[in-house]
């Protein structure tokens, strides 16, 4: 089980960024913070490839996967993870909260076996950064390795549209 200490920090976090952004928030961190949390485990394993079309092509189908730092290991967002990070926001409010990100990309079309053909895979760290200025929560990215066929800047605007609707779910 992760240790509370050091949920959701990433003490490898790279010093340069590839992106830094700043979106402007009107709710309580918390609420934030649960939407980001939220928003990652509901994107999980899901297929996006319609939403990537126009940038990475209409024939290759993108998949994302989430997992939450705990110091230099990750744990991916299942619902068991996802509930033990509701718990700790519940708890207290993270000034900073420390993510990876692996974007799986397949050929769309099988092959003879059926099977899909897997391409290289981009794998990003995320930092969500709560309260750093007033009212913005600052995301900072950094790719890792991979084709980068999703830019720093395509992802923060794809998780930020995320979030918003996630926020948008949890207030109903």
């Amino acid at each position: 089980m992760m240790g509370r200490e050091l949920l959701g920090v990433y003490s490898g976090f790279p010093e340069r960024c590839h992106q830094v952004s700043f979106l402007e928030v009107h709710a309580p961190i918390q609420d934030i913070q649960r939407a980001v949390v939220n928003a990652l485990y509901g994107l999980n394993g899901r297929s996006v490839g319609d939403y990537w079309s126009r940038s990475v092509g209409a024939d290759i189908d993108v998949i994302f996967e989430f997992g939450v730092a705990e110091d230099l290991t990750f744990h991916y967002i299942n619902s068991d993870t996802l509930n033990l990070l509701l718990k700790a926001i519940g708890e207290r409010v993270f000034r900073l909260l420390d993510f990876i990100s692996i974007i799986r990309y397949y050929v769309k079309s099988a092959d003879v076996n059926g099977k899909r053909k897997p391409l290289r895979f981009d794998y990003y760290f995320l930092r969500f950064i709560f309260g750093g200025r007033e009212r913005y929560l600052e995301i900072r990215v950094f790719h890792e390795k991979g084709p980068q066929r999703v830019s720093p800047r395509e992802m923060v605007e794809f998780l930020a549209e995320n979030i918003i609707l996630a926020h948008r779910r949890d207030r109903c």
